[in-house]
């Protein structure tokens, strides 16, 4: 979304997470030298670290080619009380992380906190609707 995109601590975390998934991509033999077709890995290294303000900056410019009321296919399932894509996500990121000996702590704390919102909107039927501003 353009708030996510516009909000500091969520493109820091957003940086974080592709780091550690470019590392574990590297460590299953398949490094990637760009992420999303523009961002250099090196850059987006020089960023998890705190060293560069290029990759967030360049997500932060994006905000404003996100239409109005778009919204990620995760939230419309939390949304729709519908189970989330975790597993196909982030799940398997971190069990090749276990499998290489990546340490991907921010990976494990989403993939944790997500599973749980999961479990509780499935095993109580919730459905946690937007709200309109």
């Amino acid at each position: 979304s353009a708030e996510a995109l516009t909000t500091a601590s969520v493109r820091k975390l957003m940086i974080a997470l592709a780091a550690e998934s470019l590392r574990v991509a590297e460590a299953e033999g398949h490094p990637l030298e760009t992420l999303l077709g523009d961002y250099a890995a090196t850059d987006i290294y020089e960023g998890a670290l705190g060293r560069s303000d290029a990759v967030g900056d360049s997500l932060a410019s994006r905000a404003g080619l996100v239409s109005a009321g778009a919204t990620t296919s995760m939230l419309q399932d939390v949304e729709a009380g519908k189970p989330l894509e975790i597993d196909g996500m982030l799940g398997v990121v971190v069990e090749l992380a276990e499998m290489t000996g990546v340490e991907v702590p921010t990976l494990r704390a989403l993939y944790a906190c997500a599973s749980l919102l999961n479990n509780t909107i499935q095993d109580e039927g919730i459905r946690i609707a937007g709200v309109a501003r």
